[in-house]
């Protein structure tokens, strides 16, 4: 965590003024993949993307993300079901 001390209300001078950015967390990952597995361990779904960009500023009153995706891809056992 960032910013936190037990007992603090989170109170500040620049927590006060609703248009100061208070966090800004940046997150860009050239690949990533998952695979969801059923009960008996056999692949249901496979998703894998690339160039996946996402922006979370947080202001006192308001928060806002701006996600980007390059590609996907979207398996099933019997084959793909989407690509972009």
């Amino acid at each position: 965590m960032i910013g936190y001390k037990e007992g603090d209300d989170g109170k500040s001078a620049v927590n006060s003024k609703a248009d100061v950015v208070h966090t800004f967390l940046v997150v860009h990952m050239n690949h990533n993949a998952s695979k969801l597995i059923g009960e008996a361990n056999e692949p249901v779904a496979e998703l894998s993307c690339e160039n996946l960009s996402c922006s979370i500023k947080l202001y006192p009153e308001t928060k806002v993300f701006d996600i980007k995706l390059g590609s996907y891809q979207l398996l099933s056992p019997k084959g793909l079901l989407a690509e972009v």
